[in-house]
């Protein structure tokens, strides 16, 4: 598991203090140019963390959820909906999955691990090893939203996300990550807390600022509509940007995808 550092872990602010640039970026080209890249099956979706109701009210054609709902659903849905959705306090429908997300209130069960070591979402044998996974989730876990708002990045309705995720297959991943370090090489470490996608992904990257990863945890193959063979990749806006310039110059050079045999192998010469 990936660790974070102390500041990291201050709970002063949940959205990292970076300063993006928004005002350069052109959604709906970044989108041709990602969906030219890695052939992405669903779009690729901006999020945005939302604190008023004016806030929520600013995104165009935005369709909140009117029946109680899940935070990765709001992500799901808008891999595939030509229109922005949201998910407000009101309408969370698992009080451990609003506590997750900052849409509900983190109460005494809720901290001491109860949910996660109780039938049925007994992930955990004891309400200890529980305990240990909430004080993790309690990292990137944010507080105090009013609603979580996603759409398809070429809609271009949310134009200034918290962070971009994308749904896709685990080579089209690596080729993103490999973008991403292409002309700043960093090693990625990537965080596996267990069940709960929000907190490797989409709250990891905001609390962060780092790609997060995720395979899919029960929630989101259930509710977030993620099927078996993609995965989940969060990323800051900027990073985003970068992955994509570095993936130009990986294709431009030779590398590009998907991936395959450039030539006979041996075995059947």
């Amino acid at each position: 598991m990936a660790g974070l550092d102390n500041k990291s872990c201050e709970r002063m602010d949940f959205i990292m203090d970076k300063t993006y640039s928004f005002a350069s970026y052109d959604w709906q080209e970044q989108n041709k140019r990602y969906t030219a890249l890695v052939k992405p099956q669903h779009f690729a979706v901006a999020v945005k963390f939302i604190h008023s109701k004016e806030e929520l009210d600013a995104i165009p054609d935005v369709h909140p959820f009117t029946q109680p709902g899940y935070s990765c659903r709001v992500i799901g849905l808008a891999s595939f909906l030509n229109y922005p959705v949201a998910l407000t306090r009101d309408k969370q429908a698992f009080y451990y999955c609003a506590g997750a997300n900052g849409l509900g209130e983190k109460n005494k069960d809720w901290l001491a691990g109860v949910p996660m070591a109780s039938d049925p979402t007994r992930w955990f044998r004891t309400l200890e090893a529980s305990k240990a996974h909430t004080d993790e989730m309690l990292k990137t876990a944010p507080d105090g939203l009013y609603a979580i708002a996603a759409a398809a990045l070429h809609l271009n309705a949310i134009k200034d996300p918290d962070v971009i995720v994308c749904q896709l297959v685990p080579a089209a991943v690596f080729m993103m990550l490999s973008g991403l370090i292409e002309n700043n090489y960093h090693r990625i470490d990537l965080p596996f807390i267990g069940e709960s996608s929000c907190c490797d992904t989409w709250n990891y990257t905001a609390k962060t600022g780092k790609p997060g990863v995720s395979f899919g945890c029960r929630g989101d193959k259930t509710q977030g509509l993620l099927p078996d063979i993609e995965m989940r990749l969060s990323m800051t806006p900027d990073d985003f940007e970068i992955a994509l310039q570095g993936l130009e110059r990986l294709r431009d050079s030779g590398i590009n995808y998907p991936c395959c045999c450039s030539r006979v192998p041996p075995e059947l010469k």
